[in-house]
This record gives C-alpha cells, structure tokens and sequence, in this order.
C-alpha cells in the first residue's frame, strides 16, 4: 500500500515509539515489522496488515486516519495575546 493514510499509519506508530525509518507513505518492511511489533504489544493477531481490528484498536489509542488531520499538527493550547500585551512587548505601532 502506497498514499496518504499509510503516512498517517507510520506517523501512528512513530508516536508510539516504533522506528519505521523515513515517513514516506510507503508500507515497506520496516513498517510492516514495527505494525506487527504494535499488533504484539496490543494483544492482536500479529500479521502485519492493518485490517479492520487493528484500525479498531488505533482508534482506542488516538489514531485517526481523517484526510484533513493528516498535514496539520494539533493545536496549541494557548491563547492569542492581548494588543495591550503586544505593545507592552514591542511598543506601539504607526502607520503612516
């Protein structure tokens, strides 16, 4: 399997500390050893392919496998600052 939700599979299991090499989206050998590595480590059959039961248990684990989640990290946890904020850090602004 080659495309975008292979990328999301590996970025998956880089997550949970398994080593595939690079993210290219490509379900090589080294991706199929770390799944079948996650598989074990899950309790699931360990075959290597990700089937319905193994997308399951992703799922339970954060795996999301949406098109749009795929080149977009989370998003922070903080918020913008105030104008007054940003003047006290930079000073006042004009614009002529």
């Amino acid at each position: 399997s080659v495309g975008p939700l292979v990328l999301k599979w590996q970025e998956f299991l880089i997550s949970k500390g398994y080593s595939i090499g690079s993210l290219d989206g490509v379900f090589g050998s080294k991706t199929e050893t770390a799944t079948i590595g996650w598989q074990t480590a899950n309790g699931l059959t360990p075959d290597g392919i990700v089937g319905e039961t193994s997308f399951a248990a992703a799922r339970k684990q954060g795996f999301s496998h949406s098109p749009s989640s795929i080149w977009y990290p989370p998003r922070p946890n903080f918020s913008s600052p105030s104008l007054a904020k940003v003047q006290q850090m930079f000073g006042t602004f004009q614009y002529r």
